[in-house]
C-alpha cells in the first residue's frame, strides 16, 4: 500500500504561535509581515478521501507519531521519504525559530493516510512492507523511526 499524507506539518501548531502576541513580535523582528500574510489566510486544510484504507490525524506527535501509530495499528512496517512530507516554508522557519521539530509538532489538519495503488492529488510520501521497521530513505543512510515519546497528561 501508498503511505500518503494531506495537509502540511505543523500546519496548526505554527498559526498558534503566530497569533500569540509575543511570539508574533519576535518572528516579525526577523521576518517581514509579508513573509507570514499569504500564511495566515485561510488554506484548504487536509481531508481524508473515501478511498483511504485507514488514516490517522497528526495533531497529537505530528507527522512522525501519526505514521507510526498508523503503521503499527495495521501492524505493517513501511519506507518513507521526509522530503516527501508536505510543509511550507513558514512552518519551516517557525519551528526553526522555535526550536521544534516540525514533524512531531501538532498538525491539526493533517492527515497521514494508507491507500491502495492509486492516490489521486495526495502526496505519496513512501510505501509499506510487512515487518516492524519504519524506515526513513531519504538521508545519507537509512535512518528508523523510533516510538513517539508519549504525550503529557493533561489536567
Amino acid at each position: 500500500m501508498k503511505i500518503a499524507v494531506t495537509g502540511g506539518a505543523a500546519e496548526s501548531f505554527c498559526r498558534n504561535i503566530y497569533k500569540d502576541t509575543d511570539n508574533r513580535k519576535k518572528l516579525l523582528d526577523r521576518y517581514p509581515k509579508s513573509f507570514f500574510d499569504l500564511y495566515m489566510q485561510e488554506k484548504e486544510e487536509g481531508n481524508v478521501p473515501l478511498f483511504a484504507v485507514d488514516f490517522e490525524c497528526a495533531k497529537d506527535g505530528g507527522v512522525f507519531a501519526a505514521l507510526w501509530r498508523l503503521l503499527k495499528r495495521n501492524h505493517l512496517g513501511g519506507n518513507f521519504s521526509q522530503r516527501a512530507i508536505p510543509i511550507s516554508q513558514q512552518a519551516v522557519e517557525i519551528c526553526e525559530f522555535f526550536g521544534i521539530d516540525p514533524y512531531r509538532a501538532e498538525s491539526e489538519n493533517c492527515y497521514v493516510l494508507l491507500c491502495e495503488e492509486e492516490c489521486p492529488g495526495i502526496t505519496v510520501i513512501g510505501t509499506t512492507e510487512k515487518g516492524p521497521a519504519i524506515r526513513r530513505t531519504d538521508g545519507e543512510s537509512i535512518a528508523y523511526l523510533r516510538r513517539p515519546e508519549p504525550l503529557p497528561e493533561k489536567s
